[in-house]
C-alpha cells in the first residue's frame, strides 16, 4: 500500500476550501485539504518505524502558524494543479520535508523544487485549468491555523485516505540512538557483502578463504540482480554503516493448496553486528519483514531458527512447523 506523509490544518473557514474543491479536485470526496511533506511511496518501512522516524528527525519542530492567501496554476507532467499559496510557515514546512528526504526518505527524492502548498483543483487540461484560475485570481480569503500535528495516511485501493499515525509536535524528545530501520538498495551492496560475511563467520565459526573469494566474486552481481525485487533486505543503520540486516528472499511457486497464491518467503542472513544485540533491532526487522510479507500477499513466510534466534521468532508469531514430508536435499 501507498503511504504519504501530510498536513491536514485545520480553519475556521474551511468551508470556502471544500467548496472549491469539489467544483475543482476530483479527489475533494476522498481526503481533506492538506499540505504534502512526503509525497506517495511504496511502503518500506513498517508503522512502528515510521513513527519511530518522525519522532526522532522531528523532534526540534515545534508547533507553528500556518497562513495561506492566493492562488496559483502548475503545469507539468504531475497534472494541471490549480494551488492555496502558503504565505506563512513555509519555512516550517520545507524543513520538515528536507529532513525527512535527506534521511529515511532518501530514496523517494523525486528530484524537483519542493514548494509546500494545498491544491484545490486538478483539471483535465491547461485551458481548463486557466479557465479556473480567472475565476479565483482574485480569491482574498486568508485561511489561518496553528499546526500541531503530522500524520501518515495510507492511500486505501480506491484511493482513500487512511489515517494510520499521527504524531504531535513539540512533545516528545527521543533517545540519542542513531539507528534507523530501512531496507537496503544497490548503494549499500558493499555494506551488505560485509555483514553477510560477518553472518557466515558466526554461524559457521570460519570459512576458508576460497569460500571467501568466492562470495566476494559472486555476491555483488548477485545483490545488482536481486535487491528490490524477489530479495528484499531489511537493514539497520547507524550513520553510513549498516549494524544488522534480515533478508526476505520472495519465491514463487505453483500454487498449491498451502499456497494457494502461489507466493512465499523465506528469511535470510538475519544478523545484528554484537555491540548493538539486546536493543530489540532483531525484532525490529522482523517485525518489518513481516508487515512487508503481508502487503506483498505473501501464503506463508518459513525460516530456519538459531537457538539464539527461537525466541525472537516465537514472540513474532513463527510456530513450529510440522509435517508428513522429511526435510532432504543433495548437495553438489
Amino acid at each position: 500500500m501507498r503511504r504519504t506523509i501530510l498536513i491536514f490544518p485545520e480553519f475556521e473557514n474551511s468551508h470556502i476550501i471544500d467548496s472549491i474543491r469539489a467544483k475543482y479536485d476530483p479527489l475533494a470526496g476522498l481526503i481533506k485539504p492538506h499540505v504534502t511533506i512526503v509525497f506517495p511511496f511504496e511502503a518500506q518501512f513498517g508503522n512502528e518505524t515510521i513513527e519511530r522516524v518522525l519522532e526522532r528527525r522531528l523532534s526540534e519542530i515545534e508547533p507553528f502558524e500556518l497562513s495561506l492567501k492566493g492562488v496559483s496554476t502548475q503545469k507539468g507532467k504531475f497534472g494541471n494543479s490549480l494551488l492555496l499559496n502558503i504565505v506563512k510557515g513555509a519555512d516550517e514546512v520545507r524543513k520538515m520535508h528536507d529532513i525527512l528526504y535527506a534521511n529515511e526518505f532518501r530514496h523517494y527524492d523525486l528530484g524537483f523544487e519542493y514548494v509546500p502548498h494545498i491544491t484545490i483543483g486538478n483539471l483535465p487540461s491547461k485551458e481548463l485549468l486557466d479557465e479556473a484560475y480567472e475565476e479565483l485570481k482574485d480569491l482574498d480569503e486568508e485561511f489561518t491555523t496553528t499546526v500541531r500535528k503530522i500524520s501518515v495516511e495510507m492511500i486505501g485501493e480506491n484511493e482513500e485516505s487512511i489515517i494510520i499515525i499521527e504524531k504531535e509536535l513539540g512533545k516528545e524528545k527521543v533517545s540519542e540512538e542513531e539507528i534507523v530501520f530501512d531496507k537496503a538498495t544497490t548503494d549499500d551492496i558493499d555494506e551488505l557483502l560485509r555483514l553477510r560475511l560477518e553472518y557466515m563467520v558466526a554461524d559457521f565459526g570460519a570459512i576458508s578463504e576460497r569460500d571467501e573469494t568466492l562470495m566476494r566474486r559472486s555476491l555483488p552481481d548477485y545483490y545488482r540482480r536481486k535487491l528490490g525485487k524477489d530479495l528484499i533486505a531489511f537493514v539497520a543503520r547507524e550513520g553510513d554503516r549498516l549494524v544488522a540486516a534480515a533478508y526476505l528472499l520472495v519465491i514463487e511457486k505453483p500454487a498449491s493448496v498451502l499456497l494457494p497464491h502461489g507466493l512465499m518467503g523465506e528469511v535470510l542472513s538475519v544478523y545484528t553486528e554484537e555491540k548493538y544485540r539486546g536493543r530489540g533491532i532483531c525484532s525490529m526487522l522482523i517485525q518489518n519483514l513481516i508487515e512487508c510479507g503481508k502487503e506483498m500477499r505473501l501464503d506463508r513466510i518459513d525460516l530456519k531458527a538459531t537457538k539464539d534466534g527461537y525466541p525472537i521468532y516465537k514472540k513474532q508469531g513463527f510456530n513450529d512447523k510440522k509435517s508428513h514430508y522429511t526435510d532432504m536435499d543433495i548437495l553438489f
